[in-house]
């Protein structure tokens, strides 16, 4: 059987090598019986996988050279990456804060105007510098609401000054103060520290003339009810943060639950999470009881820990006093009938009565109506947002500035699909 195993091999090799010689193909064979490399009519030397049907003898490549080749046709051109198309911008991402506290409020639509209102009492070091001691907001045209115990140590109206902008160290404006005036009930040793703990700073000049882009926030002229308990209330102030403690000058705001009601004050809980801190003493808590976000109190005291329980003074406890200071004419501030657009919330000022409005309630946008007035108007974008979307044909799609934008991905060699917080959904690499 051995024998005639040989023979039969042998009778094999002759018939292929009888074959090469016909087609002019010589044939290599190895030690181990495989096909080392082929050469075909030109001379060339061609690797195969080891299987000779792959081998194309009149065409000098492999199915190997071929795949390559394939790839090659496939690649995109870049130099049309982009043409005809827009360019995403990012989108804000609010920076989260020690004490959980947010670069931007989030509560109530608080306009970039708006925000503007709240700022710091500021006085000058022995170097010349103003540092920050307290918050307040503008509450009118010419008169800041503060805390009165953040005036105990004041020697003069010229010694302090009201600093605007989100970094107080180097203050969008300065503000000259021409007067102040504590409640004459604050008492921080009755049984209600926080009752009456207010004070009005009058400034120099109005506000509309020195910062016309300021909307000024009315203060709350309604009785607190148990009601209040459990909702939400945005908070703000440049008061100590873990990373710079007291030495902050930035502006920071944190939402916090209404916890009690009660005479002259209220109280919120941080819930061991966040809270105002030293520095926040006077300034707002925000809340809308549907006409448009107003001051319901102000800061006076609370836990050491500045993630616990804090305590606001009642604003329209003692809006009697108040009263001497703010007038209601002065509600709108810088807002007039034309009104402003903060995302999709709209405000403006209706015969001297301050309105505002989410135009996502409605579905509707804020923007330009017929008559040049910007209020809730028909989406233009049919319900695409700036996060965007992807389209057939990888295409992603976003709205901007109540326009369609877009931007093929293919032609960039890349692929629709969301891409986190500051894109939405855009073209990203694959």
């Amino acid at each position: 059987m051995r024998n005639l195993f040989s023979l039969f091999t042998l009778a094999t090799i002759c018939i292929l090598c009888i074959t090469a010689a016909c087609t002019g193909t010589s044939t290599n064979i190895g030690t181990d019986g495989d096909t080392d490399n082929i050469t075909n009519p030109d001379g060339d030397t061609i690797y195969p996988d080891g299987d000779i049907d792959d081998v194309v003898v009149d065409g000098d490549f492999s199915e190997q050279a071929e795949v390559e080749q394939q790839d090659a046709e496939e690649e995109f051109d870049l130099s049309m990456c982009g043409v005809g198309d827009s360019e995403k911008p990012p989108m804000v991402v609010p920076v989260q804060k020690v004490y959980n506290g947010t670069k931007d409020p989030k509560l109530f639509g608080i306009t970039d105007a708006q925000q503007l209102a709240m700022g710091a009492l500021v006085y000058q070091a022995w170097n010349g510098s103003w540092t920050n001691f307290c918050t307040g907001t503008v509450v009118s045209q010419d008169v800041v609401l503060t805390a009165a115990h953040c005036m105990e140590d004041v020697p003069s109206a010229s010694s302090i000054k009201f600093a605007i902008g989100q970094n107080v160290e180097s203050p969008d404006i300065l503000l000259n103060v021409k007067a102040f005036h504590s409640n004459p009930k604050y008492n921080k040793t009755s049984w209600v520290p926080a009752a009456h703990d207010n004070a009005v700073l009058i400034l120099e000049d109005n506000v509309s003339e020195t910062v016309p882009e300021m909307q000024t926030i009315p203060m709350n002229r309604d009785p607190l009810t148990n009601s209040l308990i459990g909702n939400m209330v945005q908070n703000g102030g440049y008061g100590s943060t873990i990373e710079e403690g007291e030495n902050n000058t930035r502006r920071w705001w944190i939402e916090e639950q209404v916890a009690s009601v009660n005479s002259g004050e209220f109280t919120v809980n941080g819930m061991g999470v966040g809270g105002v801190c030293f520095g926040d003493s006077g300034g707002p808590s925000f809340y809308d009881f549907g006409q448009g976000v107003k001051v319901i109190g102000t800061v006076s005291w609370g836990d050491e820990s500045c993630s616990g329980i804090d305590h606001f003074s009642d604003i329209q406890y003692d809006m009697e006093w108040l009263s001497n200071y703010v007038e209601d004419e002065f509600a709108c501030g810088s807002i007039d009938d034309v009104g402003k657009c903060n995302g999709n919330v709209v405000t403006w000022c209706d015969h001297g009565v301050l309105l505002e409005r989410d135009c996502e309630e409605t579905d509707e946008v804020c923007g330009e109506n017929s008559d040049l007035k910007n209020r809730c108007i028909p989406d233009p974008c049919g319900g695409i947002t700036m996060e965007g979307q992807c389209d057939e044909g990888n295409v992603a799609v976003w709205c901007e500035d109540g326009a369609i934008k877009m931007r093929h991905c293919e032609p960039c060699a890349q692929i629709c699909e969301y891409s986190g917080e500051a894109f939405g959904y855009y073209c990203v690499d694959p």
